[in-house]
């Protein structure tokens, strides 16, 4: 049985959809004439585990139909990144018949940074999309690629973190936008004041370090460094940063080339973006189609009322607005009831 996203990651991605309203170039973000949702992951939820995916007999339906005109489609898309997230895209987008070029001419860090260097002045999506429209105006290719992560704490289990991935494609000729969506808290997003080098070492044992880089500060500090990944620098950076500062800041470096980890995370975003691709709209035959919106509270199996269960999943095309409902539950269990088990 599948289970699904909560309909409050549909609401907080669709407001995330506001797009900016500046003439600069490198700021504008065109609007496009429709926009794919594409949510999966799996995460928490208070009483019961939830798993949201396309089941495997699903993504094999897309396979088999999205094979067959695959070949209509212009083969190339350039991918507008600086910190080598292609090693992980291409292979993926590969097998379904499309070359990644890796466009690196443009410093994708000038549109926002972790570490707030360059802070974001447009939201996560609108970045994305930012990005693979710029991919296209650069080398004229028909397909633009962008990638946006955001870091914070998990939205049910505060005291966890949590990583929200976003990969935009976009369809120049079409103008047709399509997001895959990743939520995750398989992340080792963190950040500690120390004031010891003893407390520095055990902020980096639990990040995972070396393997994932840490940094060291911030913008103002005359100390300030990313991507730290020798034990040797490391300590020195902070004996050397503990000299003028009583207590130093550190946090994991959470660019996809220093962290391991969030580089799964795209990998698997692209996972959901290569299914999208195949999953083609029944009115008008462009990609993208998808869910787009969760209806809840499936009625309680004792009492009727709305249970933590969604009852249904609507799938859209923003192009053309064709809309199916897809049944989840007719009746929810007693334990995801409020009422039966508050």
């Amino acid at each position: 049985m599948r289970n699904s996203l909560p309909t409050y990651f549909n609401r907080h991605l669709l407001e995330l959809l506001e797009h900016n309203q500046g003439h600069d170039r490198f700021n504008r973000v065109d609007h496009p004439r429709s926009i794919s949702l594409f949510v999966l992951g799996s995460f928490a939820w208070p009483y019961i585990p939830i798993k949201y995916y396309f089941g495997n007999s699903v993504l094999r339906l897309f396979s088999q139909v999205g094979h067959s005109i695959t070949h209509l489609m212009t083969n190339e898309i350039a991918f507008l990144t600086c910190h080598q997230k292609e090693t992980v895209v291409a292979p993926i987008l590969k097998k379904q018949g499309f070359l990644v070029r890796l466009e690196s001419s443009f410093d994708t860090d000038s549109l926002g940074t972790f570490t707030g260097e360059t802070p974001r002045a447009l939201t996560q999506i609108q970045a994305a999309l930012k990005k693979a429209q710029l991919a296209t105006e650069i080398t004229s290719c028909r397909y633009g690629l962008g990638s946006e992560g955001s870091f914070g704490p998990h939205p049910q289990v505060y005291l966890l973190p949590w990583n929200l991935e976003v990969l935009a494609l976009w369809d120049r000729l079409e103008e047709h936008a399509i997001y895959a969506i990743l939520g995750t808290s398989e992340t080792n997003f963190a950040s500690e004041k120390v004031s010891s080098l003893n407390d520095a070492m055990a902020f980096a044992a639990k990040s995972d370090f070396p393997s994932h880089a840490l940094i060291l500060g911030t913008p103002t500090d005359s100390f300030f460094a990313k991507g730290i990944r020798q034990e040797a620098e490391f300590q020195d950076r902070v004996k050397a940063a503990l000299k003028k500062n009583p207590s130093v800041w550190l946090e994991t470096d959470m660019r996809a080339h220093m962290n391991p980890s969030r580089m799964r995370s795209i990998q698997h975003t692209t996972e959901k973006l290569s299914a999208l691709l195949l999953s083609y709209c029944p009115q008008c035959h462009l990609p993208g189609y998808g869910l787009t919106e969760l209806i809840k509270g499936a009625p309680c199996e004792i009492c009727a009322a709305p249970t933590r269960l969604p009852r249904a999943e609507k799938w859209s095309c923003l192009k053309c607005d064709f809309t199916e409902m897809h049944p989840l539950h007719a009746v929810g269990p007693a334990k995801n009831c409020d009422v039966c088990n508050p």
